[in-house]
């Protein structure tokens, strides 16, 4: 969530970056995709609080470092998605 905005109590609003699972991306689901893998992007949308159900924590997973002991039945990312280029990145 990046900014919360509100005309008044009943109209509040959010501007968010999405998170996509693997699969709901263009080219898919790879190997190397961890099963509690999340990729965070820079798709923007503003949506309505009511909307949301929850607060989620998730892990940022350093390969290049072997002393991260990162917790894979959690949610952790390792990799960003650009929407306008459609392409993946290693952070």
């Amino acid at each position: 969530m990046l900014e919360v905005r509100a005309g008044d109590e009943q109209h509040v609003y959010l501007r968010v970056y999405w998170l996509f699972r693997p699969e709901d991306l263009p080219a898919g689901r790879k190997w190397y995709h961890g099963e509690n893998e999340v990729i965070p992007s820079n798709y923007m949308q503003i949506i309505d609080a009511m909307s949301v159900n929850n607060k989620i924590d998730i892990v940022e997973w350093n390969e290049t470092n072997d002393e991260d002991n990162i917790e894979l039945d959690k949610l952790f990312w390792r990799q960003t998605w650009n929407a306008q280029k459609k392409s993946l990145s290693v952070r």
